[in-house]
């Protein structure tokens, strides 16, 4: 039998067509998988005491499309007007901060773009009415060296602060 043919003819091994149609299917598996993962974030509203940042995904958006800022408290009849946010051409969203919020609100975002594009985000500014979970008093002469305290992280997420203090009541959080 000449170099290149096979049993079955020219064609080559019956099973070849079959390991192809396989390898195809992965391939598209693996690239349907790959831009999947791809996709866009989620817009965000991204909290502090005082602040919320502020994150709107827009593939259509650019630097010639400014993106207005209302906001108001969750309730509030009344919208302010923050300042726009900037694009980020990289990401493709606009990002910005509205400041000088109260601590522990509601609020809802109205961001829009010109030809009637908006879109409504909502967050809640952090509350700087924690409970103290805990005071550390540390040993005398501790204050100038390093002190590391083991028993776990009491502040998780904001919900408490922890207090170090020396024998005199001299504190840091």
């Amino acid at each position: 039998m000449p170099c290149g043919e096979s049993p079955h003819g020219t064609g080559g091994s019956p099973v070849l067509p079959g390991i192809r149609a396989i390898s195809a299917l992965l391939t598209a598996v693996f690239v349907m998988s790959a831009m999947a993962s791809f996709a866009p974030p989620a817009d965000r509203v991204i909290p502090t005491l005082n602040c919320m940042s502020l994150e709107w995904n827009r593939a259509d958006g650019g630097p010639a499309k400014p993106c207005g800022v209302q906001y108001r408290a969750k309730g509030a009849t009344t919208w302010k007007t923050g300042h726009p946010l900037w694009w980020d051409r990289v990401e493709k969203q606009y990002r910005g901060s509205v400041v000088d919020l109260a601590d522990g609100t509601a609020y809802e975002f109205q961001l829009s773009l010109p030809g009637g594009i908006s879109s409504t985000l909502h967050g809640t500014t952090w509350s700087s009415n924690l409970k103290i979970a805990e005071t550390v008093t540390l040993p005398a002469g501790t204050l100038s060296d390093a002190y590391v305290i083991t028993n776990g992280v009491v502040s998780a997420l904001m919900a408490a602060w922890r207090f170090q203090t020396d024998a005199n009541g001299h504190f840091s959080t």
